[in-house]
């Protein structure tokens, strides 16, 4: 153990307890993430975030991924949000490709997380509606969907906002 504790040494990790080095043992944290790290901006992250990059796969490909997807401010907690919840370069592709060039990260972790798809936001943009990032999730959440709207249509319930759509489905409108 003490190898390890002097290669970390070497990098700035001075003094690290016992437990800490039995955790970045068992994740797999090695001085070259340390290195990689280090070359994207992450200096001398604290253990915790080391740990947590690594058990949830925040490489740094990941990072490099998200930098040519036009992210290159995000910090080790976004970075670990989006990996927790799903928040793909894919993902962000086929935002792009419906018209969302750079959603916030958390925009991105809500969307995941409520489960706004490309599918949804193409079908109810087919119901004539074109909302925002924070109205898809709004609409995810109170279950409003392109099904809804289109039977509020058929009701001849017409022109309402989203919003509108959103307190009708809150109040059981159906």
């Amino acid at each position: 153990m003490e190898s390890v504790n002097n290669d970390f040494n070497a990098k700035g990790y001075d003094k690290i307890k016992a437990d800490d080095l039995v955790a970045m043992r068992i994740h797999g944290v090695s001085t070259q993430l340390v290195d990689a790290l280090n070359n994207y901006g992450f200096k001398k992250l604290s253990i915790n975030k080391l740990v947590a990059m690594k058990i949830h796969d925040a490489t740094p490909e990941f990072i490099e991924e998200m930098r040519q997807n036009g992210y290159t401010d995000l910090d080790v907690d976004d970075l670990v949000a989006f990996r927790i919840h799903g928040v793909t370069p894919e993902f962000i592709k086929e935002l792009k490709q419906l018209g969302f060039d750079k959603v916030d990260g958390n925009g991105l972790v809500a969307m995941r997380i409520h489960g706004v798809k490309p599918e949804f936001i193409r079908d109810v943009r087919q119901q004539g509606f074109n909302p925002t990032i924070n109205q898809f999730v709004s609409m995810r959440i109170h279950n409003v969907t392109a099904a809804y709207i289109e039977k509020m249509k058929s009701h001849g319930i017409k022109d309402l906002t989203i919003e509108e759509l959103i307190n009708m489905k809150i109040h059981g409108i159906n």
